[in-house]
């Protein structure tokens, strides 16, 4: 998911943190909440705790970038090591099947009288892989309960109808296979509009300290290993270290940089460029550039799915409603005025595109805008909405002397602070003194 890559590719195993998951009820029809063990009825647990201790079905959800992919490959990869290291680490005798649902959603929108099964489905994707099993195995396998079905990102089915047809097909292959375990994916909105019956939801918590320096720790060492051959000397440990602490202080000296690290996403884009720039306390705003790019677009093209407009496209239409936001003082815009504040800026890049669908695919796809109680919009994180202030600003005297009226105004400072670092910062100073001057003439 990350626009900016290591030289390296790193190996799960190795870098991967335990998410912690917790029960949470997204919707009435949906919630097994209390049939769990009273000791999984609330708290953080990991992911086995569920599998092993309960025969539900799970709907596993989380905002972008919190880990649902990596957790079921995770899931998949300790599911096929060997029987010994299974028994030892207390995971179920199962057969994975890890599957993304966006890669079957026209197969089960089109069928008709002949039903696209599960057996199908898996048929299908070992065809990929040119590989073919015995026919009826999987059926058996399926009917024996020898699976745990990991089906991931319902949210990204994006046509309405054709993600019912989904949510009704994963609901029939857990009736026709109710020996089976299955595990499906989604991000809440994607989640709230169709919703699983008879599945027990969890939700992904946010990394804590303890698995943000574990993530960090994990991470700077593989790095290290691959980029001295897979070496793993008393050299190659040190220097891991000294960058993962370097990184630790700086994200415990930087509190809207800590914010950020609780979202893994989040956190391995701030390792990345910690190791590959060395500035993260000055230089903040390319970190947001970067989450920018992959939120808004890189992440999914990456997927192979079809941007209708640029990540610097979306950015430009996003810029003057965060701008709006900063000036109301607001955390949260009606959509009927968000769709006024988008309307020209929209027109300017896309003359066919109507506003309130643009709002609905950067939520949709992005989660850089999410949806409160009654309508209400804002974005993710604060911070977000002042960066794509601060880059409104860029080229605009007219705006920059009006930001420049609120130097006192806490409000404005991360704001003003973003714009100086890509911009000259002399009229913010020359502000700043002038209002010190009339204070204390």
């Amino acid at each position: 998911g990350l626009s900016t890559h290591g030289p390296y590719t790193l190996e799960l195993a190795r870098v991967y943190v335990e998410l912690s998951v917790a029960p949470k009820p997204f919707h009435a029809a949906s919630s097994n909440i209390i049939q769990l063990p009273e000791k999984l009825q609330s708290g953080r647990h990991d992911i086995w705790a569920y599998v092993q201790q309960t025969e539900q079905n799970f709907a596993i959800i989380g905002p972008p970038g919190c880990g649902k992919t990596t957790l079921l490959s995770h899931v998949a990869l300790t599911l096929t090591q060997s029987w010994f290291r299974r028994r030892k680490e207390g995971v179920p005798n199962k057969l994975p099947i890890l599957m993304t649902l966006l890669e079957h959603a026209e197969a089960i929108a089109a069928e008709r009288d002949e039903p696209f099964a599960m057996e199908d489905a898996v048929r299908t994707d070992l065809k990929k892989w040119k590989k073919e099993v015995p026919e009826g195995w999987v059926r058996r396998s399926l009917d024996n309960g020898k699976y745990l079905v990991l089906l991931d990102g319902l949210d990204e089915v994006a046509h309405k109808t054709q993600r019912q047809k989904v949510v009704a097909w994963v609901e029939r292959q857990m009736k026709a296979y109710p020996k089976c375990q299955f595990v499906v994916t989604s991000r809440p909105h994607g989640y709230r509009t169709n919703p699983i019956a008879g599945v027990t939801t969890l939700e992904i918590r946010p990394y804590d300290n303890r698995q943000q320096a574990q993530f960090i720790r994990n991470w700077y060492l593989a790095n290290e290993v691959m980029g001295r051959g897979g070496n793993e000397d008393a050299g190659v440990q040190m220097a891991a270290k000294e960058g993962a602490d370097d990184l630790l202080r700086r994200l415990g000296d930087s509190p809207n940089l800590a914010e950020l690290a609780v979202n893994p996403l989040l956190l391995t884009m701030i390792a990345t460029v910690h190791r590959f720039r060395s500035a993260l306390p000055k230089r903040r705003v390319e970190l947001y550039d970067e989450i920018f790019s992959v939120f808004l677009g890189t992440w999914r093209g990456a997927q192979g799915i079809e941007q209708e407009l640029t990540p610097d496209q979306r950015k430009q239409v996003l810029q003057p409603l965060a701008w709006a936001m900063m000036e109301l003082q607001v955390r949260q815009i009606s959509t009927d005025e968000a769709i006024k504040i988008i309307r020209e800026p929209l027109r300017r890049v896309d003359r066919k595109m109507m506003p309130s669908y643009f709002l609905e695919i950067v939520r949709y796809q992005s989660g850089l805008l999410v949806e409160r109680e009654n309508g209400q919009l804002a974005f993710a994180h604060l911070t977000f909405q002042e960066y794509l202030a601060a880059m409104h600003m860029q080229g605009d005297e007219t705006l920059l002397n009006s930001a420049l009226t609120n130097v006192r105004n806490s409000w404005w400072h991360e704001t003003l602070l973003l714009y100086a670092a890509k911009q000259d910062a002399t009229a913010i100073i020359e502000a700043c003194i002038s209002t010190i001057d009339r204070l204390h003439p």
